[in-house]
């Protein structure tokens, strides 16, 4: 029982450590890219926080297993370079029981990962999907740049304006454009444009001395009118868009490749984990006295060959070029063969 205290209280050590670099790393790149978006106006900059924080379980789901992958192969590697493994291998353990010593550690990292790919992240993205469409309600005129085109979703919304008044209320010279449901697109061109609020208090913009235009891409009938004044929502200028599949309840994923691709996707996150973590504790055996990152290039060419496996076998779910209910098990029967293959020959006595 102390030798195996001893043991988790290594990993654990190296876990946090790379977990917290990892994760630092992660978060910081994702902050960036939502400055970014609130510097052109998508986002309001005061919900930055608050979009990170939501992506939060998505990106602790991608980075846990690979941060306990190399906890145990650092901290599992160093007690091999100074030679403890082999005092407890000649005071009777066995080569395996390392792993058996380190399962509630490995299994309880696995369900917490498994909670977070099929409960807390879909959560957590609807939220987010909802606070970003509540949110783009206080975004105002922030979208028209003056003097820039500002085009979204490959042009399916575009928004000019030519100038904008001092308390960014009102905008001059305007242009609107955006796909409707139908297929259909709406351009609008006015002289000027007015921030308002309907009954219901959503935000409207007020467009005066223009012209309306509806038609379709590739068809030469157009439905034509000039107005005085049209109020439109701002909805359909900002963040009107579908929810992605990120945000989709587990229950709630249909029969779709892309939808069943999604669900295996879930599913196999925590069984990467384990099949990773075993892989792991067999790639982190080197000889006494060596550097214990002597073993970590080769290592580490068995995760990434893992993950990017499974990101194929999920884009071959997606295209449906495999039977769905194949699922991701090609890749996780292929690794876990090679964890297995791994224990036997760590069990070899030599």
């Amino acid at each position: 029982m102390i030798a195996a205290n001893y043991i988790n209280r290594s990993v654990v050590a190296v876990f946090a450590t790379t977990l917290t670099v990892i994760l630092l790393i992660a978060v910081g790149e994702r902050f960036t890219h939502f400055l970014e978006k609130a510097a052109l106006g998508q986002i309001p900059s005061t919900t930055v926080l608050t979009v990170v924080a939501l992506r939060l379980p998505e990106i602790l789901q991608m980075v846990v297993p690979f941060a306990l992958y190399f906890s145990l192969l650092l901290g599992l590697g160093r007690l091999y370079s100074t030679q403890e493994m082999v005092v407890l291998a000649n005071s009777g353990m066995a080569p395996t029981q390392t792993l058996r010593w380190l399962s509630p550690l490995i299994v309880g990292l696995a369900i917490a990962v498994g909670a977070m790919s099929l409960v807390l992240t879909p959560y957590a993205r609807q939220t987010l999907e909802a606070h970003l469409q509540q949110s783009s309600q206080d975004i105002g005129f922030a979208v028209f740049r003056p003097g820039v085109f500002h085009s979204e979703n490959n042009g399916q919304r575009v928004t000019y304006a030519e100038s904008t008044s001092d308390d960014g209320n009102t905008i001059n010279n305007v242009f609107v454009s955006w796909r409707m449901p139908s297929g259909e697109y709406t351009t609008i061109w006015a002289s000027r444009g007015e921030k308002s609020r309907s009954a219901s208090q959503q935000p409207v913009l007020s467009l005066f001395d223009g012209k309306r235009y509806i038609g379709r891409p590739g068809h030469h009938q157009l439905q034509t009118a000039k107005f005085a004044t049209l109020h439109i929502p701002l909805e359909p200028i900002l963040l009107a868009q579908s929810l992605p599949l990120e945000a989709v309840a587990t229950l709630d994923l249909g029969a779709a490749p892309a939808q069943r691709a999604e669900f295996h996707w879930r599913l196999a996150l925590p069984l990467f984990l384990l099949i990773a973590a075993v892989l792991a504790v067999t790639n982190a055996v080197i000889p006494p006295r060596q550097n214990p990152f002597v073993k970590l290039l080769p290592a580490m060419v068995w995760v990434i060959s893992y993950y990017l496996a499974l990101i194929a076998n999920r884009w071959a779910i997606s295209e449906a070029q495999i039977p769905l209910s194949l699922g991701f098990w090609p890749s996780h029967v292929l690794f876990a063969a090679g964890a297995y293959l791994g224990l036997r020959k760590l069990n070899q006595v030599s």
